[in-house]
């Protein structure tokens, strides 16, 4: 039986899906957090969190501006999550977006630690999707790799290869002295 060849998921799909279903995720975390402390508590941690964030982003301008030349110029050097400055600058703007799992993720991004695997898996991402790569799927690894549906290729047994290499005699014993 014959499974349909179906197209990898690429980068641009799980961004859509991300920002879709990301408003539905922050409001289940609104009502967890407003079940665990309370609704009042929690309606004031999302506001010191936006207030912090915006603390942070005042002193956050340059990599703002520097983020929009780069972006401007359609370059991702301007990305680079591993810059304090500019970690510090994504992790307010996160911060201020009103919801708990953003929070985390800019608390998340003023840890240097953190902020460098984020920085370098973020970037590996956005040069993969540059390159039309999608890095999760291996088969899109390769450029050279051309991938085909189940119906389009058969397996060959493994005696029936060895005997045509190119960097064997054509006797298929293996042998180089002609014997």
């Amino acid at each position: 039986m014959t499974t349909p060849f179906r197209r990898p998921f690429s980068p641009a799909k799980w961004l859509i899906l991300a920002v879709l279903a990301a408003p539905a995720l922050e409001f289940a975390a609104f009502i967890a957090v407003a079940v665990a402390i309370g609704v009042v508590p929690a309606i004031l941690a999302l506001i010191g969190l936006s207030l912090f964030g915006s603390l942070l982003l005042r002193g956050a301008t340059r990599p703002v501006a520097r983020l929009r030349v780069e972006l401007d110029r359609q370059t991702i050097a301007g990305l680079d999550l591993r810059d304090g400055n500019m970690g510090r600058a994504v992790a307010a703007i996160l911060l201020m977006i009103p919801g708990f799992i953003t929070s985390a993720l800019g608390l998340a991004l003023l840890v240097p630690g953190i902020r460098r695997l984020i920085g370098l898996g973020l970037q590996r991402l956005l040069r993969a999707a540059l390159a039309g790569v999608n890095p999760v799927d291996p088969r899109t690894a390769d450029p050279a790799v051309v991938d085909l549906p189940p119906e389009d290729w058969r397996a060959v047994p493994e005696e029936r290869l060895t005997r045509h290499r190119p960097d064997q005699p054509e006797n298929g014993s293996g042998r180089t002295d002609g014997s």
